[in-house]
């Protein structure tokens, strides 16, 4: 059996309600609804998580006080071709001369040419979220389509499978040094009615407190691999498809 994860109430949360949470300006009874949604308060850790990916983005060069100098937004005209002619050769005049405002042109350039984070987390909230379970289905079962690759019997590892709707998942959690809580997690996506290369390309994040911190894409052959992370806090496994996400959530490393 599986599950769809979602708001508690939804009528009453909009996305208004997470960016005055950010500036703790949220309502009172906003913070209420937070205290007994677990789907809201992962949602507002990702909306803080972007916060802070775009001021880190967007840290501009203090430039000396010349008022010759273009204003920020003039260079970001610029690249989007909002300038007339006349005030495009201005300002390609202006940095050819000036190195505050090359160090600012660059800057901006490389920070306009990253994907967007916001439109990006607000394509993948918009998928229906599918919570995975444990299955009573014994790993053996499966070896006789495709081998997880890195586990062998040899290893004494017991994969554990997990299912969500039509899409099996099979993780091996190998220690690496149980000293450093250190780990491997190798994985297998199968669906049914589809063939095993269906899933290329597919991505699959470790998620902290709700938060990515490590990820990587599935294989030709339906495998991914984390080579190397730590247990300190509760993870999860999200993969998100083109018309779902799946989680398996509190994976246990132990």
């Amino acid at each position: 059996m599986s599950h769809t994860v979602t708001c508690i109430d939804p009528s009453q949360v909009n996305d208004a309600d997470y960016l005055a949470a950010i500036s703790t300006e949220a309502r009172p009874s906003f913070l209420v609804h937070l205290k007994n949604c677990a789907y809201c308060r992962r949602e507002l850790a990702l909306y803080r998580a972007l916060d802070g990916h775009l001021h880190r983005q967007f840290r501009l060069h203090l430039r000396p006080a010349k008022t010759a100098c273009p204003e920020p937004y003039q260079i970001g005209n610029y690249f989007e071709g909002l300038l007339r002619p006349d005030k495009k050769t201005e300002l390609e005049r202006h940095i050819s001369k000036c190195t505050s405002c090359v160090n600012l042109f660059e800057e901006i350039q490389n920070w306009l040419s990253q994907p967007d984070p916001l439109l990006s987390r607000k394509a993948k909230a918009e998928l229906r979220k599918v919570v995975a379970t444990l299955s009573g289905q014994h790993y053996s079962m499966l070896q006789g389509a495709v081998g997880l690759r890195g586990v062998t019997n040899s290893m004494g590892i017991s994969p554990q499978i997990y299912r969500a709707e039509e899409i099996s998942i099979t993780l091996s959690i190998q220690p690496l040094d149980l000293q450093q809580q250190e780990f491997r997690v190798l994985g297998m996506i199968q669906r049914e009615g589809y063939p095993v290369e269906a899933s290329s390309g597919v991505r699959v994040s470790i998620l902290n407190n709700g938060l990515p911190f490590i990820s990587g894409e599935v294989d030709d052959l339906g495998h991914f691999v984390f080579s190397k992370i730590s247990q300190d806090e509760v993870i999860d496994l999200e993969i998100v498809f083109d018309d779902r996400v799946v989680l398996v959530p509190e994976l246990s490393l132990q």
